[in-house]
């Protein structure tokens, strides 16, 4: 990528403080507006027995947040390096927490079949992978830019953000396809005609997760060509906000739509609040083929 110029930089110095508001600000609303949700979650068992979902539902949360809050506040006399590292940390614990949540569901649509179990495996250790190296030749330095009085923390090599962030757009592509086409081909969706996998997709809250998965293309390439800092900014922002508030409403939804909610089998003990366990994904039989006991037709998927 060339230098950029004087004039990018003045957009960049106007544009980028407000985008990290904004997006702190949208936070910050998701944030408290299912702040109950969150506290019924955490107390209806000890923590040493969430499920991974759980645990994946919180640090999706508080990790997605934590990522906009500490840009802005800062760590004080901490060397640049170290704090940018940290602020790189909270993104990682993000994308992977949040791609779990996303796999789990791809997971218990496809009733655990095993090629889908490998794909989102695979996905996950790529992620994984590319994260542990991004963060080992991640590199950040005070810089004094043209027209500013005082440097700024700023990272001095771009391979680390660029690589970590369309290798996860690129998975959640991927597993997005396998669980939309899951959807789809249930003869139930099938059934309602042109409507029916965007009546799922609503009911079962994943209207975000499809726009991430129709913007998927556009904004990997923008994080490719990496045009201008001020783009390759808003698309990294964009593709954030969208996977998490889209990977954690479809989570919450889960809990809230009784629709989605199969009675548990006989044995199987519910949660001191009522609600299902998101440790199950628990997905409707129509949605799995599973096979019904007697009347009552009734059944579940588990993804641990």
């Amino acid at each position: 990528m060339a230098e950029p110029s004087a004039p990018e930089l003045s957009v960049a110095r106007d544009v980028l403080p407000k985008l990290q508001w904004a997006y702190l600000g949208l936070c910050s609303w998701e944030y408290l507006t299912h702040l109950d949700h969150d506290w019924r979650l955490a107390r209806s068992a000890l923590p040493w027995r969430w499920p991974l979902t759980t645990w994946a539902y919180l640090l999706s949360r508080y990790s997605m947040l934590l990522t906009a809050i500490l840009p802005i506040s800062g760590l004080g006399t901490i060397s640049c390096n170290a704090v940018m590292r940290v602020f790189f940390v909270f993104p990682c614990v993000f994308y992977l927490s949040s791609t779990y949540l996303i796999v789990a569901r791809t997971v218990a649509i496809w009733a655990r079949a095993l090629w889908i179990l490998i794909i989102a495996g695979l996905g996950i250790l790529t992620q994984l992978v590319v994260w542990v190296h991004a963060l080992a030749i991640f590199q950040a330095a005070d810089i004094l830019l043209p027209g500013m009085p005082t440097p700024i923390c700023a990272p001095i090599e771009g391979q680390s953000i660029q690589s970590t962030v369309i290798t996860n757009a690129g998975v959640d592509m991927v597993v997005l396809a396998l669980m939309f086409v899951g959807l789809w081909r249930r003869p139930e969706t099938r059934a309602q005609g042109n409507v029916g996998l965007v009546h799922v997709l609503w009911t079962q809250g994943l209207v975000l997760l499809a726009v991430v998965f129709i913007a998927g293309i556009p904004l990997i390439v923008v994080m490719t060509l990496r045009v201008n800092d001020v783009a390759f900014s808003i698309a990294i922002t964009t593709s954030f906000t969208l996977q998490g508030l889209g990977s954690t409403r479809m989570a919450r939804n889960l809990y809230v739509d009784k629709t989605l909610a199969p009675v548990a089998m006989e044995g199987n003990a519910s949660t001191s609040s009522g609600q299902l366990e998101l440790s199950t994904v628990n997905v409707p039989v129509s949605y799995l083929d599973l096979s019904c006991a007697g009347n009552k037709a009734e059944s579940s998927s588990s993804v641990v």
